[in-house]
């Protein structure tokens, strides 16, 4: 693509002579750093030697009536003879809690060490089942079990079974050298679905540098079978699912029961969910033999409408009525809280999905299963992945009606509609290519497997700067393979930080990430109507996705509630904060956003009032994806750009969009040609043809090339570092960059919108007031309380720290008592960083388990963590500052003093490197 840029423009770059002789100021971005530690990393720290016993003696009797226990001999058997293990299992036969257990017990019985990582795709299941076996063994989360997820985990060093997400397994086989994994006796994969076939493939490499490693897929039977074709030495166990009188309805035999009423003009859509049936069904259970009811939704979106539906259509009194919501999203301590039941209420449980892998209460009485689910799926026609909602299969429907003790399952959807379930295509290529470079340039040898997936892909990620043209990974790209998005989304946030522009970035980026909230209606005059009053003139669909996400905020905060009038599905916005919020902590887990300094969030937010900038952080994950105004270009049906709009400027700009479909371009904002230029390294510039000098003119030409080399290398750099404070050189190249952006969006398109900076609304609980009782974790808090609190602890002298490692028992001075105990009491993890008076650095890690009740005579109990000396010259380097200490170096704590939370993220991490 060419870029004509204007004779104004060539005027700006025109006196920069001695910029351009200064290029060498600029270093070279330097390696990602190692931010992740207990953050995208799990922690393989500490060797178990003897396993404790195990003291919860009832739930061992219960054991033994578990579907599981008949194959408990096979399973070890097969394990011990082939270098991996199919479990081929049946729905409820608690194949996740149990066949870990059957490994612990065998090895303490012949007194071995084992370390075992059971790997989950959901979160949430992941913590309820660690939690689930340290209950039956009788044990505190952490001891012999523990969790390990970003941001949120439980390990100490005497962990043997960590439970994790597949995300945070593939992080470590990415950033890590097989000889990390050493100590690790067996990898269970649990779920086994079809787009975990590169982590599969990872995990055979993994197993050709260590012979000993035994592996474990677990799953249902077509999926686990697919899986084998990557292994070798494969033994198969069958495991019987839960006998009981389960009872499955459809929905012609729930129809029968059932009457609703339908017009002769109504039409009925098997693809949209019936809240009337479900309010239906919920009010037959509530006058029959009442109990707790699981109503399974395919998104959150779909909860809060279901929510709504069921205020309105139930017809008992809904004061005896709690509404509990779990969703993918929710917080371990907000999970935690929504699964405690009230005394005497009639429990309705909304959920996503995930809950048909077993994370709920047993006490499940009846099941309202939709029949669908959303898949994030890859478009090759638009190069963008869209969340589809699809019909789920025969073995995921069985799964559902298996969920805890139910007698009866009801399902909405016609019993051939499961038959009907399309393939899952996968995760995106573009995720699957940045994350298999990584390894490429590492140690696994798996391009070879993925040559022909990975090849449409790379073109993009060497546009994006994430590659180089040999196929390496870059420094930019490192990081951004750190985020949970595709790494053009990622791009655009890491540039919103640069730029400070942060907020509006941030709410745009999520949109994108998840879905266009306009509804597809027939009155398309009036809808487009709706999106010209938010564009204004200013050409620019993002700014009418920024504008509704604006308008939902304010809604919210004077609880009024958001209907779908507009052609906008307000419920869809709600998801899309939810999405806005982790991006937000992912952003502060890997050092671009902190509570002060530099990067704290007023000041990444300078310049969110600037349009201009904003456009530009957006273009720079839009590599590939721009067209200039002398193509012809279609727009989308909500476009609010027109062909006429955008010749009428009278000179050329162009065009940054999400996808191409149909020869139609959908969610696009115009912007100048030198905001291109300065972001995007394959475009071109055409010299200007002008009644000036030609050496004036090939003078500017020339500035403006290295200019633009320079600029991207500048935000390069302070991607790659967060922490990096940019030098005066470096300092006065992004200012300038920003100033000429300004000036051309000023001259081109006038004055940018009003009011695109203001700071999302800090609420804490928006759910609307009625007569039903809520419990869930609100999508709407803009910050949320930490479910984990931080000490200083500073013992008189180094030799208690070692007598108290073999003890666990520890005396605390009387008011750091009284600082930490209410933050343990309200169910706050309470970490402790430990460093002995008139040392030089920190001696290690602990968890507060046990406190003394009051007593000062009796101590209280911790476990240890971490080990690792942490250097009082290596925090000053990496100048981690207390903001509840003045800003002061953490080293320069009192004893008892409390740690900030992104501060002991920031340092905490350091004990695990």
């Amino acid at each position: 693509m060419e870029l004509n840029l204007d004779i104004s423009t060539y005027t700006k770059f025109e006196n920069l002579d001695a910029s351009i002789e200064q290029c060498d100021q600029v270093e070279t971005p330097p390696e990602t750093e190692n931010l992740s530690g207990s953050f995208t990393s799990l922690r393989l720290d500490g060797q178990v030697q003897v396993l404790p016993p195990v003291r919860n003696i009832n739930e061992q009797q219960y054991r033994h009536l578990l579907p599981t226990w008949s194959k408990r001999d096979e399973f070890l058997t097969t394990v011990s003879q082939h270098s991996t293990t199919a479990v081929i299992s049946e729905p409820g036969s608690d194949r996740s809690t149990q066949f870990p257990q059957y490994i612990l017990e065998q090895m303490r019985a012949e007194r071995r060490p084992c370390k075992i990582i059971f790997s989950q795709p959901h979160r949430l299941v992941a913590f309820a089942l660690a939690e689930r076996v340290s209950m039956e063994r009788g044990e505190a989360l952490g001891n012999t079990v523990g969790y390990q997820m970003p941001l949120e985990s439980s390990y100490g060093l005497s962990v043997a079974l960590t439970y994790c997400t597949n995300a945070i397994l593939m992080k470590t086989l990415m950033n890590r050298h097989p000889d990390y994994f050493l100590q690790v006796t067996h990898i269970f994969v649990d779920d086994i679905q079809d787009e975990d076939k590169f982590l599969l493939r990872c995990l055979k490499s993994l197993h050709h540098h260590h012979g000993s490693l035994k592996i474990v897929l677990m799953g249902y039977k077509s999926h686990v079978e697919r899986a084998q074709f990557f292994f070798d030495d494969i033994g198969e166990v069958h495991v019987p699912g839960r006998q009981g009188g389960l009872k499955p309805l459809y929905l012609a035999e729930i129809l029968k029961e059932i009457s609703l009423p339908f017009g002769c003009d109504d039409h009925y859509d098997p693809g949209q969910i019936n809240y009337e049936l479900i309010a239906k069904l919920i009010d037959l259970i509530f006058h029959g033999n009442r109990g707790t009811t699981l109503v399974i939704l395919p998104s959150y979106e779909e909860i809060v409408a279901c929510r709504e539906s069921l205020i309105k259509m139930i017809t008992f009194d809904l004061n005896h009525l709690q509404f509990v919501t779990l969703h993918s999203n929710m917080s371990i301590h907000e999970y935690q809280n929504a699964r405690k039941s009230i005394r005497d209420m009639f429990q309705v449980i909304l959920a996503e999905s995930f809950v048909e892998s077993g994370c709920v209460a047993l006490d499940i009485v009846y099941v309202i299963d939709c029949g669908r689910e959303v898949r994030r799926v890859y478009n090759n026609a638009t190069r963008t992945t869209d969340f589809n909602c699809g019909w789920i299969t025969r073995e995921q429907s069985n799964q559902r009606a298996a969920i805890g003790n139910n007698q009866l399952c009801f399902h909405l959807c016609a019993e051939e509609c499961l038959d009907l379930a399309a393939e899952y295509d996968g995760p995106p290529l573009h995720e699957i290519c940045l994350q298999a470079s990584n390894l490429q340039c590492e140690f696994y040898n798996v391009s070879e497997y993925f040559a022909f997936t990975f090849r449409n892909a790379v073109p993009d990620l060497i546009r994006l700067g994430a590659m180089n043209k040999r196929g390496k990974i870059t420094p930019l790209g490192r990081m951004l393979a750190q985020f949970p998005c595709e790494p053009r989304l990622a791009k655009m946030l890491c540039y919103g930080v640069v730029l400070k522009c942060l907020d509006p970035v941030l709410s745009i980026v999520a949109f994108l990430f998840y879905k266009n909230p306009f509804q597809d209606q027939a009155l398309e005059r009036e809808g487009l109507d709706v999106v010209l009053g938010m564009a204004g003139n200013h050409l620019s669909d993002h700014l009418v996705l920024l504008r509704m996400f604006q308008q939902w905020q304010n809604r919210k905060a004077k609880h009024t509630t958001c209907n779908s009038n507009n052609f906008v599905n307000w419920h869809i916005v709600e998801v899309v904060h939810q999405f806005r919020t982790q991006f937000l902590s992912q952003l502060r887990g890997l050092g671009f956003v902190t509570t002060y300094g530099d990067n704290a969030i007023k000041e990444v937010n300078v310049n969110s009032s600037n349009w201009a900038l904003i456009k530009t952080a957006l273009a720079a994950g839009y590599t590939g994806r721009i067209m200039t105004s002398e193509q012809e270009i279609k727009y989308g049906k909500y476009s609010a750009l027109t062909a006429n709009a955008v010749s009428n400027l009278g000179r050329q700009v162009c065009v940054i969009y999400e996808k191409l479909d149909n020869n139609k371009v959908d969610v696009a904002s115009v912007v100048t040609p030198i905001t291109v230029a300065l972001v995007d390294h394959s475009v071109r510039m055409k010299p200007l043809t002008a009644s000036r000098s030609c050496d004036d003119v090939l003078h500017a030409f020339s500035n403006i090339i290295h200019f633009s080399y320079l600029f991207r290398e500048v935000i390069a750099k302070k991607i790659c570092s967060p922490f990096l404070k940019l030098n005066n050189f470096e300092a006065r190249i992004l200012q300038y960059g920003c100033k000429i952006i300004s000036d051309e969006e000023v001259e081109v398109f006038g004055n940018g919108p009003s009011c695109v900076g203001t700071v999302p609304k800090s609420f804490s609980n928006l759910i609307p007031k009625s007569a039903v009782q809520l419990v869930m974790a609100p999508p709407f808090r803009a910050t949320e309380e930490r479910a984990s609190v931080y000490f200083v602890i500073k013992p008189p002298s180094l030799e208690v720290i070692p007598r108290t490692a073999t003890s666990s028992n520890w005396r605390f001075a009387p008011k750091t008592e009284k600082r930490m105990f209410p933050h343990f009491r309200n169910g706050r993890d309470v970490i402790l960083f430990f460093t002995a008076d008139k040392f030089d650095y920190f001696q290690g890690i602990a968890q507060l388990t046990e406190t003394n009740n009051g007593d000062v005579t009796q101590p209280c109990r911790i476990l240890w963590l971490s080990s690792v000396r942490v250097s009082f010259d290596l925090i000053k380097q990496q100048k981690i500052r207390n903001s509840f200490n003045d800003h002061k170096l953490v080293c320069n704590a009192e004893d008892g003093d409390e740690v900030e939370f992104w501060c002991a993220q920031k340092f905490r991490a350091l004990f695990y490197n």
